[in-house]
């Protein structure tokens, strides 16, 4: 679950994306440029990721914005995938 809420009086949009270890700019968006009135929020709980050691999960609001973000997810110790050469 991803909770996002725009503390501006003004309008902020706000951008959330997955980030691959082996490949920085991989970069697999979940959200995009989302435009957040003021003091709203933003919940997004109807999907789910996998990720795999060293990723990251990143939320970036609009330049200047003063956003909270709340994010949860589920740790599991399971086998290591394998990936092929130019995956």
């Amino acid at each position: 679950m991803l909770f996002i809420s725009n503390l501006d009086a003004n309008n902020k949009t706000t951008t959330a994306y997955w980030q691959h270890a082996h490949d920085i700019n991989h970069k697999i968006k979940i959200i995009d440029l989302y435009p957040m009135s003021s003091h709203s929020y933003l919940q997004f709980s109807n999907g789910s990721i996998v990720m795999q050691q060293g990723d990251s999960f990143v939320i970036q609001p609009q330049e200047g914005a003063t956003q909270s973000c709340i994010i949860t997810f589920d740790l599991r110790k399971e086998p290591q995938t394998v990936a092929f050469d130019g995956e």
